[in-house]
């Protein structure tokens, strides 16, 4: 299995949007592991939708069933509060 970095740059319950450096195909499914709130989460997604830009690609990634919706948005909710100004 490979592995690869990105940036998160949104979340939510059903997705995530994703920068990388990696050229990846649309409707692929992929494995994620991040951590929000020192919660770690480890969702498979499909990838719904692609754009290039000047420093990478950004990726739509579509959760797809089986991911700890509850939690995730609790680990939300904890950041938002964490990271109010």
């Amino acid at each position: 299995m490979a592995k690869w970095k990105g940036v998160i740059l949104n979340v939510s319950p059903g997705g995530l949007k994703l920068e990388t450096n990696l050229d990846l195909p649309e409707e692929i499914e992929i494995s994620l592991i991040f951590d929000i709130a020192n919660h770690s989460f480890h969702p498979t997604g499909l990838i719904s939708w692609r754009k290039k830009e000047w420093n990478g690609y950004h990726y739509g990634i579509d959760f797809l069933e089986g991911h700890d919706q509850p939690d995730l948005i609790e680990a939300i909710k904890e950041y938002q509060r964490q990271n109010r100004a």
